[in-house]
């Protein structure tokens, strides 16, 4: 796809529609080849170059260099769009004190030294309570350039002497971003490629080498970005149970600390983090109850901020809401969101799939089954933008799907591709539970009698390593729970919260 299509397909379509209001802010042209081109961009096609022209101008005027000139144009329009979006939406306060700083250089230039030593003395006192070192940084650099002890409390030497240790502060910043980005390369692996990685000895060492160990629990900003670095290992490795106080420890200091009362997004992720740990330990009670929380403070942020976390928390809600046994309110929180509000494809797709999974568990297999179609993507395009753990996870529902809607044979054909396209895949330790579970179904199809049996049952035990039921991986659950319906011959809905109410 055209480099130039791919950002406009990054765009929601209310995005879009905002964007062509945009560029005909200046009514006084009656013709717009730039909005054409934005306009066939849009649309959900490859074109070669050939067809753009022919598109734009006829077959008889393919103009190649009036048709760079308004690709340029529309970067240009593109550009001012984006920055626009993000003034309007970037609420948080590092923005507003580069858009002081952007003031106070101005006023400097123009003499006015008395309204810029009043702004930037502002913008220090902020920056300096919300450790934006980055800003500091270059708070105090125009505190130098500028010096006047007129508007100055303390000497030069001092300012010298702040600039330093701010750097140093900003440093550690520095070195924790590479620290989350490296972690970040290796998660990568995990999610794409489905590599099994030592994550938490990764980690440790990248810690130990940029000796960033102490810094972390005397600074309230590292602490919190270090939790993010450590939740990112915890959903590859699925071991919620062990983060779930370790996250909630942190969130309380974090919070103690003050940290978040210039910083709403923040709070409202880490606020989202201790939701979902709980909500994958099967505490759904608990979930909802810092869901509360995110709601409350949802209702004190601006529109950008909102956007950003409040279709996650109503997701969220819907997903515990159904594994407490309400499944039609989850139906119904998913149904009435507005696709539009999706400010992320993968969000999108995380929605159609619960709602499809909800549909399935009240047993209205062809809606269930419909609303997977309508995701309308290829296996290969989920594979490369959500991962292939997430294209599994869909092929396997499918295989369900298929099953229960008396088509064996597909269902069976789905498996034998699942295995074949990921046999290496499903080899592996963090695979294998699929690989048997897969097995399983093939017996089941092959022989649908045997699913009676004591026989199976007992290999269906003994198939899987297990843990303790409130330990046991979210996922691992509703699969062998539609598998033991199967041999109980209860609804896979109720069997499943049979079993996570076991714990």
């Amino acid at each position: 796809m055209d480099d130039l299509q791919q950002i406009i397909h990054s765009f929601s379509e209310n995005k879009q529609k905002e964007f062509r209001q945009f560029i005909q802010r200046n009514r006084f042209k009656t013709s717009r080849i730039d909005l054409d081109l934005f306009n066939l961009f849009a649309k959900d096609k490859e074109y070669a170059k050939g067809e753009v022209l022919v598109a734009l101008y006829g077959a008889d005027k393919q103009d190649r260099n009036a048709y760079h000139s308004v690709r340029k144009r529309l970067v240009k329009h593109l550009n001012d769009f984006i920055y626009l979006l993000q003034i309007d939406n970037d609420e948080s306060l590092a923005s507003e004190i580069s858009k002081n700083l952007i003031l106070v250089r101005h006023l400097f230039n123009n003499n006015l030294n008395k309204l810029a030593w009043k702004q930037l003395n502002k913008s220090e006192n902020l920056a300096d309570r919300a450790e934006l070192n980055q800003q500091l940084q270059s708070i105090y650099e125009l505190q130098i350039e500028h010096y006047d002890n007129n508007f100055v409390e303390g000497s030069l030497k001092e300012l010298v002497r702040k600039r330093k240790l701010t750097a140093e502060l900003a440093q550690e910043d520095q070195n924790l971003k590479i620290i989350g980005s490296f972690v970040k390369q290796e998660l990568e692996k995990v999610k794409i490629e489905a590599q099994d990685l030592d994550l938490e000895r990764i980690l440790d060492l990248l810690l130990n080498t940029f000796d960033m160990k102490d810094s972390l629990f005397r600074r309230p900003k590292l602490r919190y970005n270090f939790v993010l670095i450590a939740r990112g290992i915890i959903l590859a490795n699925k071991e919620f149970y062990s983060f779930e106080e370790y996250v909630i420890r942190n969130y309380n200091k974090i919070a103690d600390s003050g940290y978040f009362d210039t910083r709403p997004s923040n709070r409202l992720n880490i606020l989202y983090i201790v939701s979902h740990t709980l909500y994958r330990n099967k505490k759904f009670d608990e979930a909802i109850l810092y869901l509360e929380k995110m709601q409350e403070y949802l209702s004190q942020v601006g529109k950008g901020i909102f956007n950003r976390f409040n279709v996650k928390c109503r997701m969220l809600l819907a997903a515990c809401e159904n594994l407490r046994g309400n499944v039609h309110k989850s139906i119904e929180i998913l149904e009435v969101m507005n696709p539009a509000k999706f400010l992320l494809k993968e969000h999108e797709f995380n929605a159609q799939l619960n709602l499809s999974i909800y549909y399935f568990q009240i047993e209205e297999y062809k809606k269930a089954n419909q609303q997977l179609i309508k995701m309308g993507r290829t296996d290969n395009w989920f594979e490369k933008n959500m991962g292939v753990e997430w294209r599994i996870k869909k092929n396997m529902i499918d295989v369900i799907y298929q099953y229960e809607l008396g088509r064996t044979e597909i269902a069976l054909d789905r498996i034998v591709s699942i295995e074949r396209i990921h046999k290496d895949l499903l080899q592996t330790d963090k695979y294998k539970r699929i690989s048997v579970f897969l097995g399983l179904v093939k017996r089941v199809i092959k022989n649908p009698l045997i699913v009676d049996t004591e026989e199976f049952l007992n290999r269906v035990e003994a198939s899987f390593d297990w843990v303790e039921i409130e330990q046991e991986d979210l996922q691992a659950v509703s699969y062998y729970a539609w598998l033991k319906s199967k041999m109980t011959k209860d609804s896979f809905y109720m069997t499943l919260l049979e079993l996570m109410q076991a714990n």
